[in-house]
């Protein structure tokens, strides 16, 4: 393992330090001399670098906007304000997958108007590349049950007890989240992000034998009950996560799904539909 000395720190800190010049306008460019600017000169270069920044964020989302747009479908015109709103916030966007996404965005706008909500453009603006792939691995992780096109987080599966147990606690298992890189902390944060809806929710009960439908990406299963009185436990997610998912073509998990189904196998009999 290679130890860095202090100074190695400190020269590193000062480099980083350094390179923050050009963005308050204490570094030189052609024509330009910060040592005899004055200091609403410097605050003009620095707005310039700014603007230029921004002026190059947007034609980098335009120009992948292009590439994506479907030249088979006749657009339609953008809401103005809608407009006016992703231009604001997609010109802070400096991060090159970041961008990807806010360019989907506006050729999936342009073909079928009104399919983001400007409360989803302001939600993307607080995630990092970090927090779009914790999104991803969630939804990847998500259940459709019986079809209705809600996605849920599965975290739990319970049934009562068997009157002769001991002191009749109810029989419970755990879906393995954390195992396949969502662990609790990851939720928070898209309880944070509202991405998901902070309340753990619960089922109806469901009687021994009843049927029900799971999807996860394209893998579909009809599981039935092996206990009286079962119930599952999840976190549903917000219509925000559904209209981002929209842009991340979903496609499950296989080895999540093999692990599901062995994890679940007490409560429920699985057969691939």
């Amino acid at each position: 393992m290679t130890h860095l000395k202090e100074s190695d720190h400190q020269t590193s800190a000062r480099q980083r330090a350094s390179q923050l010049a050009r963005h308050i306008g204490l570094a030189s460019g052609p024509g330009y001399d910060p040592a005899k600017a004055s200091l609403a000169q410097r605050a003009q270069q620095r707005q310039h670098l700014r603007d230029m920044g921004y002026q190059a964020n947007l034609e980098a989302i335009y120009q992948q906007c292009l590439q994506q747009a479907d030249s088979g479908v006749i657009g339609h015109e953008l809401d103005p304000d809608w407009l006016h709103h992703f231009l604001q916030l997609a010109e802070k966007v400096h991060q090159p997958k970041m961008q990807g996404l806010w360019a989907k965005i506006l050729a999936n706008e342009l073909a079928n108007p009104g399919a983001f909500s400007i409360a989803s453009l302001t939600t993307l603006t607080r995630l990092t590349q970090k927090d779009a792939q914790t999104l991803r691995k969630a939804l990847e992780l998500s259940m459709v049950v019986n079809g209705d096109g809600r996605l849920r987080l599965l975290t739990s599966w319970r049934w009562p007890a068997r009157l002769s147990s001991l002191f009749g606690q109810d029989n419970q298992v755990s879906v393995r989240l954390s195992q396949f890189g969502l662990p609790y902390s990851a939720i928070l944060r898209l309880i944070e992000l509202q991405l998901l809806y902070s309340s753990e929710l619960e089922s109806g009960q469901y009687a021994k034998g009843s049927k029900l439908t799971l999807s996860n990406g394209a893998q579909r299963w009809i599981a039935t009950t092996r206990q009286r009185h079962s119930s599952f436990s999840y976190f549903r997610f917000s219509p925000i996560a559904h209209e981002l998912a929209q842009l991340m073509q979903i496609q499950g998990d296989s080895d999540w799904q093999g692990a599901f189904t062995q994890t679940l196998d007490n409560a429920l009999v699985f057969k691939r539909s």
